[in-house]
């Protein structure tokens, strides 16, 4: 639920981690803008905030989605009014845990752990589990990541119990705009591995940023080029040209972003040869008070 991936981000600002610099967060930029997804569920979400340690979120499922409850515990102060979240953001660095679960009517759980061990150390654990062994809606799966984020370099050792994956990424700044990363990884399941290549380049200009990424998987044979730039404070466009070498499948995405300052509302829409046209407006009313739990929110998309 957003509400608790917003929360999320807060406990990273908290504790002062970036994701930016993961190999796997390359092309981000342009993955958000692009790969939105359209869902195919209608329902009511509804977030309080009970404690500034403690956060709750309440789905009701309207159409192709169940009832859900879940919960947020964070020994990072997580305060309710984003007015006073500096302050909690001083002093030195201590270690701090993020608890996360969400259980659905159908007795399908969701969850997430994380760990802050070192200034430079996070582990994150996820899972899903649906108690289906067979059938379409199976799904058992955890995934585990250890990253070490440092100044120049940043490193991820994950596992994926789904095809048994297990594999490490890492990130290399050669200079301030420029970085360079390679991903290996090895599937027991099938008793293959796979590596991957890419690089990227930042630049900013008037205070707008503009990312150029490029990503090769010798192995599959899928090469991938994209660019993002905010065009305007407010807008940000993105196009991505895919090619495998072996199946000659390609395909041309482009996307667009529209913000408008002072307003939290947002607007994306995309096309792909591939995939279609995907539009997402969500836009919040916040005239009913200061704080989170006394707005009102809407998001349509459809694909």
């Amino acid at each position: 639920m957003e509400f608790l991936s917003n929360i999320l981000s807060e406990f990273y600002k908290t504790i002062k981690w970036s994701d930016a610099n993961y190999y796997s967060n390359l092309d981000e930029m342009s993955l958000e803008l692009l790969d939105f997804k359209t869902p195919n569920y209608l329902s009511i979400g509804i977030g309080k905030h009970i404690t500034d340690n403690l956060k709750s979120a309440y789905s009701i499922g309207l159409v192709n989605e169940e009832n859900s409850v879940a919960y947020l515990f964070s020994s990072a102060l997580l305060p309710e009014n984003p007015s006073i979240f500096q302050r909690y953001k001083q002093g030195p660095w201590k270690p701090n845990t993020l608890l996360y679960g969400r259980i659905f009517q159908n007795g399908k759980l969701e969850g997430i752990a994380c760990h802050h061990l070192t200034p430079r150390t996070l582990m994150l654990v996820t899972g899903v589990n649906t108690w289906q062994s067979k059938g379409p809606k199976s799904e058992s799966n955890v995934q585990a990541q250890l990253i070490q984020n440092m100044n120049n370099f940043c490193g991820e050792l994950n596992y994926n119990s789904d095809n048994q994956i297990l594999g490490f990424s890492g990130l290399g700044h050669i200079t301030e705009k420029w970085a360079i990363g390679t991903e290996l990884y090895y599937t027991a399941k099938e008793k293959s591995g796979g590596l991957s290549l890419g690089m990227r380049y930042k630049s900013t200009e008037s205070g707008l940023k503009a990312v150029t990424s490029f990503i090769a998987n010798p192995v599959m044979g899928h090469y991938t080029s994209s660019y993002a730039a905010q065009v305007r404070p407010h807008i940000k466009m993105a196009t991505r040209y895919d090619f495998n070498i072996y199946s000659y499948d390609a395909d041309v995405s482009v996307a667009i972003e529209i913000a408008p300052r002072g307003k939290d509302q947002k607007l994306n829409a995309r096309f792909s040869l591939l995939n279609g046209i995907g539009v997402s407006f969500s836009g919040m009313d916040t005239g009913f008070g200061p704080t989170p739990k006394q707005s009102f929110g809407i998001k349509l998309e459809f694909s």
